[in-house]
């Protein structure tokens, strides 16, 4: 059952993994699991990447949380306390740790941030005429959210707040593109550059194959 959690502090990308090899197995035997996860890291905002993540665990927090305080019925500040309390709280499920609650708080920013900046954006754009949604803006936009959540992730791994600095320190003062530099991590990786290769190719059929584990056909 995709209800049931993991209790050890797994990555989504692992939680996510199993979820899909779990529904998949499950369709094979003719049982339909709920869908756990959307193919968030191709959202266009990070707002529609949390809809898409961990999806089960999100509409539990919809419900018994976020919509109980009130949900988006008492205005825009009371809906961004919701949000903030739904987050953190969210956050605190994945571990005990101040940790989880800098990363409940760092999803809220930009969710919030997005939130102000939406309606003015698609104003002024359509003043302009301007296409949000062109294939290159698109590209764009899915590559800031990406980015986005590859930083929330240092949360999760990092064991105290003075260790989460020290990453994000070494992320910016130590990365590089020197063909050195990208040896130097593969080599730490056990990886050779045909392995990478050989990784986008699978990705890039399992991408394909996706919707056939929730066809409704």
């Amino acid at each position: 059952d995709l209800h049931s959690f993991p209790t050890r502090r797994s990555s989504d990308l692992e939680i996510c993994g199993y979820s899909e090899i779990a529904a998949g197995s499950a369709r094979m035997m003719g049982i339909k699991l709920s869908q756990n996860f959307d193919r968030q890291f191709s959202a266009v905002s990070v707002q529609k990447l949390m809809r898409r993540w961990h999806m089960t665990l999100t509409s539990w927090f919809t419900d018994y949380v976020y919509i109980p305080l009130g949900g988006n019925r008492k205005g825009k500040a009371r809906q961004g306390l919701n949000v903030l309390i739904d987050y953190v709280l969210c956050g605190l499920w994945h571990g005990a740790n101040w940790t989880f609650v800098l990363w409940g708080l760092y999803i809220w920013f930009f969710m919030f941030i997005e939130g102000l900046v939406k309606k003015p954006i698609r104003n002024l754009c359509s003043k302009k005429n301007f296409n949000l949604d062109h294939p290159v803006i698109v590209v764009f936009r899915r590559v800031v959210v990406f980015v986005i959540t590859i930083f929330s992730t240092f949360f999760f791994r990092a064991e105290s707040i003075t260790q989460v600095g020290e990453i994000y320190k070494q992320f910016f003062t130590t990365f590089g593109f020197s063909a050195s530099y990208f040896n130097a991590t593969l080599n730490s990786l056990g990886m050779k550059v045909i392995d990478i290769i050989e990784i986008a190719l699978i990705l890039g059929v399992m991408y394909k194959l996706y919707d056939l584990a929730y066809d409704t056909s």
